[in-house]
């Protein structure tokens, strides 16, 4: 079973690529549109930022020595390259509303970026300020939490397999309670 920090850099080297999303929206309605994971430095995102191809893994051989130097094990490791440690994220969304007979287009981004054996979410236009650290439960799941003004956004992401993970919010505050649950899989 692979360390927890080799997941939490074996999941993030996943996300880049595109993602077909489906969101429920407790009590409000629901939303399907598209979502990206891209280089923020790659040649795709500065020509189109809607072209992407899934981060390209570089094998790297990892060798463990015992205290006389001699060799006790030897294998092949997937690694991030460094340039690859920051995404982009982009999605769009029509949002169906319960009791409103128009469809609204929304549009979100944020940047995703591998920090110290963690993934961080931030703001991308608000001068990147931290929206929450993912913190692993396990190798699956993590949890991150967000504080708008008087409301909590709770986070639940739970990564199914390499094409397809579910990010959850609980959303609590003075005139809030309810859920965002939302599945990607990828396209």
């Amino acid at each position: 079973m692979p360390s927890k920090n080799n997941s939490v850099k074996e999941i993030f080297s996943r996300l880049s690529g595109k993602y077909r999303i489906n969101r429920i929206i407790d009590n409000y309605g629901y939303g399907e549109g598209i979502a990206y994971f891209l280089q923020l430095n790659s040649q795709s995102f500065r020509q189109d930022k809607f072209k992407s191809k899934p981060a390209e893994r570089t094998k790297v051989r990892e060798q463990r020595l015992d205290s006389k130097n001699l060799l006790v094990s030897s294998f092949v490791n997937d690694a991030v390259p460094e340039s690859l440690n920051e995404l982009i994220y982009k999605e769009e969304l029509q949002i169906h509303y319960n009791d409103y007979t128009h469809k609204i287009l929304a549009n979100k981004e944020y940047k995703y970026i591998l920090e110290n054996n963690n993934i961080v979410k931030y703001f991308a236009k608000a001068e990147n300020s931290l929206f929450h650290r993912l913190d692993f439960i396990d190798n699956s799941r993590a949890t991150g939490s967000h504080l708008c003004g008087s409301d909590e956004y709770n986070a639940t992401y739970i990564f199914l397999n390499p094409d397809s993970f579910t990010l959850n919010y609980q959303v609590l505050g003075p005139q809030k309670d309810y859920n965002i649950n939302t599945v990607f899989n990828r396209i």
